[in-house]
């Protein structure tokens, strides 16, 4: 009466193209599913910071009122 649906890779659901009792055939789209394994972060900072910057480096970001650092 169901069937699980398993996604290839973690991600966060962006939109889901299927519903409930909906018939599906192979090959159809159900989600679209952003991959959060590298993301870009955009940031202010100020000029004096920018000199310890270097293309490739990794960073730690964490946001206001997140318990989580990504």
């Amino acid at each position: 009466t169901h069937v699980d649906l398993r996604s290839p890779i973690n991600g966060y659901v962006l939109e889901r193209k299927i519903s409930s009792l909906q018939k599906i055939e192979n090959g159809t789209e159900c989600f679209k599913i952003a991959d959060l394994g590298k993301v870009w972060v955009e940031v202010d900072m100020y000029e004096s910071e920018a000199k310890h910057l270097q293309p490739g480096m990794e960073a730690r970001i964490s946001l206001p009122k997140e318990h989580e650092q990504f």
